[in-house]
């Protein structure tokens, strides 16, 4: 029972946690749209901004010590939910039934994986041993080493696309694998950033820090920072240069499916569903990224309606 009030916890955590990150990168949005009227106090404006997204990356960081990963990157799609909340809010953009549909979706989704999801037995009792242990099952081998294959893979592709790119040439397929790209980059972070919380809880319970005095521990610690750093490049590297309402979506949804994947086999969840939780846990994970397409389809088209108007606006005064 304990358990599952701890991930109730996480899961009320990543919520407000990538609800102020949205909100914070929508408002440094906004400050930057108005910079050229607000002087010295729009670049204070962003500065607040900036710092309520970093709050919210801190929470995102928190929920996992309390919840899976696997319930907690189903959790994170509320960032879509707070993206559309937020549009309406601060740039006067409807709140239209689609988002609402996406919006319920959503939540029952992310309620049913929940309620379904496996916990991690044993977790406050985590030694370094054992996390090494763990990373020789062949289920987790598998999804690292299909991740690695696909960083290199299409890192390689986008830095040999661009390189080759043509004026006025298409580069769909290359925004595609940008999200592909940061997807996997950020579900290697959020792998060994679960793997470090709960060596850090087990150090707690026990009130014995000693794990953390030797290498192990440490090299974890720096192999999540470099994924870390890695994803923000590519993310934003990614949206500068695409379209990010194609990149953000495929962004969102490989990332959550392969931290699902890598999260079950890791700590060997697989076979602790049972028939009826099982499907239930499925059709919740489906239901959020049925909810994260939703989303990201009345966006766009907005963004598309946007877009018309400005080019007809400018066709008129011609």
């Amino acid at each position: 029972l304990a358990m599952a009030y701890q991930q109730i916890y996480g899961v009320a955590i990543e919520v407000v946690g990538t609800s102020v990150t949205t909100f914070g990168l929508n408002l440094m949005k906004l400050s930057t749209i108005r910079s050229f009227q607000g002087g010295a106090f729009g670049e204070c404006r962003w500065w607040g901004a900036f710092m309520l997204f970093v709050l919210g990356q801190i929470l995102e960081s928190l929920a996992l010590y309390f919840c899976t990963q696997t319930v907690m990157a189903t959790a994170s799609n509320f960032a879509f939910v707070a993206n559309a909340v937020g549009a309406w809010w601060l740039f006067g953009e409807k709140f239209t039934i689609t988002d609402f549909f996406g919006t319920f979706c959503m939540i029952v989704g992310t309620i049913v994986v929940l309620l379904s999801a496996p916990e991690i037995s044993g977790s406050e009792r985590f030694t370094i041993r054992q996390i090494q242990h763990l990373m020789t099952y062949p289920g987790f081998v598998s999804c690292v080493t299909l991740q690695l294959v696909l960083i290199l893979g299409t890192a390689n592709f986008i830095v040999y696309k661009r390189r080759a790119a043509r004026v006025g040439q298409d580069m769909t397929v290359v925004a595609v694998s940008s999200g592909v790209l940061s997807a996997c980059l950020a579900s290697m972070t959020i792998t060994f950033s679960k793997m470090i919380l709960l060596l850090l809880q087990a150090a707690i319970n026990k009130k014995n820090f000693q794990q953390f005095l030797t290498f192990g521990p440490w090299l974890y610690i720096g192999v999540w920072g470099l994924f870390q750093i890695l994803t923000v490049i590519s993310l934003n590297d990614g949206m500068k240069r695409h379209d990010s309402l194609l990149v953000v979506p495929i962004y969102t949804s490989l990332r959550t499916l392969l931290v699902v994947l890598t999260g079950l086999s890791l700590y060997q969840l697989w076979g602790k569903f049972s028939r009826v939780g099982g499907g239930c846990f499925a059709l919740g994970l489906f239901t959020c990224i049925l909810s994260v397409i939703a989303l990201h389809t009345e966006r766009q088209r907005e963004h598309q309606q946007r877009e018309i108007t400005k080019y007809w606006n400018i066709a008129h005064e011609e």
